[in-house]
């Protein structure tokens, strides 16, 4: 992945990501998401690195997401990423910025 974050894709059957359920702190509840829309996940990518999975997936309407929460001034791998100050949510540990908030989200279709 390029950047300094790490990331995460978690895969969802679903057609409109504005209907994923969400937390207080603006994250996708992923445990309110049914088993049979879950459709596969590739955890914590880190950057500079790249990861692969094979998913073998009906046809339909799907979103990817990265689901990251991360305390502000810090990445998910503890290294600071700063310059994001004001940027996040509150949350229960500061500040916070919420991947899935800031746009990493896309569509896709199974044929």
């Amino acid at each position: 992945m390029r950047g300094s974050e790490t990331h995460e894709l978690v895969f969802v059957r679903l057609k409109d990501p504005s209907a994923l359920p969400t937390k207080s702190d603006g994250s996708v509840d992923e445990e309110k998401i049914s088993e049979g829309d879950k459709a596969g996940e590739i955890a914590d990518v880190r950057a500079g690195k790249s990861a692969t999975k094979d998913l073998e997936q009906t046809a339909g309407e799907y979103v990817a997401i990265c689901n990251l929460v991360e305390a502000t001034g810090q990445s998910h791998d503890g290294m600071s990423s700063g310059g994001m100050a004001g940027d996040g949510m509150n949350s229960s540990s500061g500040m916070s910025h919420v991947h899935y908030q800031r746009g990493m989200v896309t569509r896709f279709t199974v044929t």
